[in-house]
């Protein structure tokens, strides 16, 4: 990722280097790994990673000891030594506002939507949404600007989680087609249409066919315009 001058990326061992855009000098800020960005925790000013869709890492990035090559602060967090509501975790989507929303379980086993936040300095979490079976990181949700991103049971319908609000609703939906979230930029997505009633049994059946079109679509459920 880009912040202001200052380019972010894991190196050949997965921790973190940044690279200046100014002078292009080069600084490993820690060791541990960081594969997946997840979002900037507002409240510490850090970068938090997903490792393995259990390890939370958070870099607090501190300038003058990025520049002198020191290793910068890092927080390591597994998501199931976590206490609360939630019984497992199975992938963050993302950081608002210093709460982690992560895709877990409910006390029934389900596939839930659970959010983490500090409460007297320890991490306690808590189930917002109690049966979401299709909420698995990288795959079909997305997490951008405290709207979360999701698919239904039957994979056809992408629904919106307002943080702020905290409410649902169903934004995009074409009959007999199905659908697959790709990425969530600002208040747009960008997603897969295909048909899974004929002989694409599955959404990679579908690629290898070229079967599958993608569109650029606004958080209200409008297409934009049809990706190449």
């Amino acid at each position: 990722m880009v912040i202001d001058d200052y380019i972010y990326v894991p190196n050949l061992d997965n921790a973190l280097t940044r690279l200046s855009l100014i002078n292009g000098q080069k600084r490993t800020l820690n060791k541990e790994e960081c594969s997946n960005f997840v979002g900037i925790d507002e409240k510490s000013k850090a970068l938090c990673f997903d490792t393995d869709y259990l390890m939370l890492v958070e870099v607090k990035i501190n300038d003058r000891r990025a520049s002198l090559g020191i290793r910068n602060s890092t927080e390591l967090m597994h998501i199931n030594s976590w206490k609360g509501e939630a019984k497992h975790g199975f992938g963050i989507l993302g950081v608002s506002n210093g709460a982690i929303w992560f895709s877990g379980k409910n006390k029934d086993e389900e596939h839930a939507l659970c959010k983490a936040e500090k409460v007297n300095g320890k991490w306690q979490t808590k189930v917002m949404i109690g049966k979401i079976e299709e909420l698995i990181f990288d795959h079909s949700s997305a997490m951008e600007k405290d709207k979360i991103y999701y698919l239904s049971d039957d994979e056809t319908k992408i629904c919106m989680y307002d943080i702020k609000t905290g409410e649902t609703k169903s934004i995009y939906e074409k009959a007999g087609r199905n659908v697959k979230i790709l990425a969530a930029i600002g208040d747009n997505i960008i997603i897969s249409e295909w048909n899974e009633n004929d002989k694409h049994a599955n959404y990679h059946d579908a690629v290898d066919d070229k079967a599958v079109r993608q569109y650029y679509i606004n958080n209200s459920g409008k297409v934009l315009y049809e990706l190449d």
